[in-house]
């Protein structure tokens, strides 16, 4: 299915506010939101939650910098390796990326992500 740009604007107006709302929930019940910045500009954000890597994303124009290793690597000395995360199946660069940095074994597959359980560092 395809949104028009109606539907689209709608639908990043509503992620918008329920994250603006969230967010601070889950900061406020032990979520780590790192931060990822170039000269104190936000440009992306790693967070965890209970130990499991709820997202990672970088700025487009930022990417391929190595900013996000970077953000996982401080993540992980300051507060050791996380447990788990999820891959979206046909997300190719995402996959790559973490199998990249950590071993992983698969715990769960559906036709729409894999969970993996962190063993190490690669």
């Amino acid at each position: 299915m395809s949104l028009n740009t109606h539907e689209r604007e709608m639908y990043f107006r509503f992620r918008n506010e329920i994250d603006s709302y969230v967010l601070p929930i889950l900061i406020e019940n032990g979520a780590i939101f790192k931060r990822i910045e170039i000269r104190k500009q936000l440009v992306g954000y790693l967070m965890v939650i209970d130990g499991y890597i709820d997202g990672l994303f970088v700025s487009p124009g930022y990417r391929r910098e190595g900013l996000g290793k970077k953000a996982v690597m401080e993540y992980i000395q300051e507060y050791g390796l996380p447990e788990r995360l999820h891959i979206v199946n046909t997300n190719k660069v995402a996959k790559k990326f973490w199998h990249s940095i950590f071993k992983m074994r698969m715990l769960e597959k559906n036709e729409i992500d894999t969970l993996w359980e962190i063993e190490g560092l690669k």
